[in-house]
């Protein structure tokens, strides 16, 4: 299993929604020993849990809890402005940003998103998505 991974929102999403790939997921978390992640990320899940109505928020809290947050800075805004394709959306472009500042410590770059794994693999990051 992955040592240390950064996770992405569609990667967490899964973890609080029934969902196709929410049991690889799921099953992967737990294997995982140092998950990390953007404050994007928290702020991002929270808005999707908010568009839900059946999500166990207390859930939601202890596996947030389990991930170690790094704060957006002005570094990371800066190589977000250039990081990957020119069509990345922004908030793709921040997290990778993020998990670039954190190379060579991550082992894994955990992402259901296409366009944001497809750029992530292009900058040399090693992407899941477990199945």
């Amino acid at each position: 299993m992955t040592a240390v991974a950064y996770v992405d929102t569609s990667a967490l999403v899964k973890l609080i929604v029934e969902e196709v790939g929410s049991l690889g997921m799921a099953r992967w978390y737990v294997g995982a020993d140092r998950l990390l992640i953007s404050r994007l990320g928290i702020v991002e899940t929270h808005r999707a849990a908010a568009r839900r109505t059946n999500i166990d928020m207390i859930r939601l809290d202890r596996i947030l809890n389990s991930i170690e947050v790094f704060e957006l800075d002005d570094q990371i805004g800066r190589e977000a402005a250039a990081v990957g394709p020119v069509a990345l959306r922004s908030l793709d472009a921040i997290h990778l940003a993020t998990a670039m500042s954190l190379r060579p410590a991550i082992d894994a770059f955990v992402t259901y998103d296409d366009r944001l794994a497809s750029a992530a693999r292009e900058l040399g990051l090693p992407v899941v998505s477990p199945a």
